[in-house]
């Protein structure tokens, strides 16, 4: 996608945190993060072959990029939840997939 997009190989993919034994959102109490479980990662940014980043965050006020827009749907066929930016305050420079199966079925996502 990254390359068909930007003419340009995906070099790197940044990420934060994989595994980290916390509650969800770093709240004091309540349950467990997907990342406590080994079920999450976040993605901050896409490092490119051509010396260029694609971040998740956009800069200033720069529209997101349509790239990183295709790149977030796309994972909506991956992972059962995507949370990036815009769907809440703690996910505003980074976007946070899992794979934790969320009531009774496998299909279902949470693509924000």
């Amino acid at each position: 996608m990254v390359a068909g997009s930007l003419n340009t190989a995906l070099k790197n993919v940044q990420t934060g945190p994989g595994f980290e034994c916390r509650p969800r959102n770093r709240a004091e109490t309540g349950r467990l993060s997907t990342h406590a479980e080994g079920l999450a990662i976040d993605i901050a940014g896409f490092e490119l072959a051509n010396g260029s980043t694609l971040r998740v965050k956009p800069q200033g006020e720069a529209a997101p990029d349509p790239t990183l827009a295709a790149i977030r749907k796309a994972a909506c066929g991956w992972f059962t939840t995507i949370l990036g930016p815009g769907s809440d305050p703690d996910h505003v420079d980074h976007l946070h997939v899992d794979v934790q199966q969320h009531g009774s079925s496998d299909r279902y996502r949470i693509c924000q």
